[in-house]
């Protein structure tokens, strides 16, 4: 029953997402996968021949976190599809030039 919960919400928050490009998760090009993110990606990937991965990164967390984020870095050492790396409207990168004094 939980589990059930759970993937529903995802399910739901999914669907409130893709609305806006006229998608759901009924769509047969839409994916809802349950595991590691990375993972996952990868073999979704190998598994339909995808030339191309395009991931949305926002890095958080270690050295990998300040250039791409840890998923995007683990994706790209990981698979031998390109990998397109977007960063969100507005994202400052926390490593930035300081003006020289």
């Amino acid at each position: 029953m939980l589990l059930d919960n759970e993937r529903n919400r995802h399910r739901d928050r999914m669907n409130a997402l893709l609305a806006a490009y006229g998608l759901d998760t009924d769509d047969p090009r839409v994916y809802l996968l349950k595991g590691n993110p990375a993972a996952s990606i990868r073999g979704l990937a190998h598994e339909q021949g995808a030339d191309l991965i395009v991931m949305g990164t926002v890095g958080r967390v270690g050295i990998p976190g300040f250039f791409i984020g840890n998923t995007a870095e683990e994706v790209l050492q990981t698979t031998s599809a390109s990998v397109l790396m977007v960063k969100p409207t507005g994202f400052v990168s926390p490593v930035t030039p300081r003006p020289v004094a």
